[in-house]
């Protein structure tokens, strides 16, 4: 048997870890675009306020594929995958067969069509490049747009680090997944007597 996942989130790890309670010899690929692995993406915040350095934001040991038996495939990314001949096909052209498929690439974080999204200074925060370059940044004002969790704990730590920072969100209230607007107005008061 020969797994292919694709990605290498908390979701692809964990698979991983199935596959090795039942099967102990199968051939397993994992593919990620990322150059860094194993490490947890709801810590990156973290990262950023400079309360958690990069070894503590792994959530598995650096042996981990040596341990489970697994070819990572680290900065490569797969541009087909083809359900009749049962391969995947990598950008620079080489060519993965598979008897099991995974997509475990997680979500993508969505980017307001609006003018300007491209310059220098402006990113997402969902891998560790993200974070390195937001990390690095020497600005003293900071916008987030979004509201949901990674959103609010990325305001968070950049005000932790002296910057003044604004937060944007097209719904009424924040974590609008999370909480209705009751819950959320409890935490927007919260916060002011906090001085948060």
């Amino acid at each position: 048997m020969r797994h292919v996942i694709i990605g290498g989130s908390a979701a692809a790890i964990s698979a991983i870890e199935a596959i090795r309670s039942k099967e102990s010899e199968s051939q397993i690929d994992m593919f990620s675009d990322e150059t860094t692995p194993l490490f947890s993406r709801v810590l990156l915040p973290y990262y950023v306020a400079e309360e958690l350095s990069k070894p503590l934001l792994n959530f598995r040991s650096a042996d981990f594929f040596d341990q489970n038996r697994v070819t990572p495939h680290l900065g490569v990314k797969i541009q087909e995958v083809s359900a009749n001949s049962k391969t995947v096909l990598t950008e620079t052209g080489e060519q993965y067969p598979f008897d099991k498929l995974l997509l475990a690439t997680g979500g993508k974080p969505i980017v307001p069509q609006i003018p300007g999204v491209d310059k220098v200074g402006i990113s997402t925060l969902k891998t560790m490049a993200d974070a390195e370059r937001i990390y690095q940044s020497k600005g003293k004002k900071a916008v987030v747009i979004g509201a949901g969790s990674i959103g609010v704990e990325t305001s968070i730590s950049l005000k932790r680090r002296g910057m003044e920072v604004t937060l944007l969100e097209q719904l009424a209230h924040v974590l609008p997944t999370v909480f209705d607007e009751e819950a959320a107005s409890i935490i927007k008061i919260g916060s002011r007597t906090s001085g948060s």
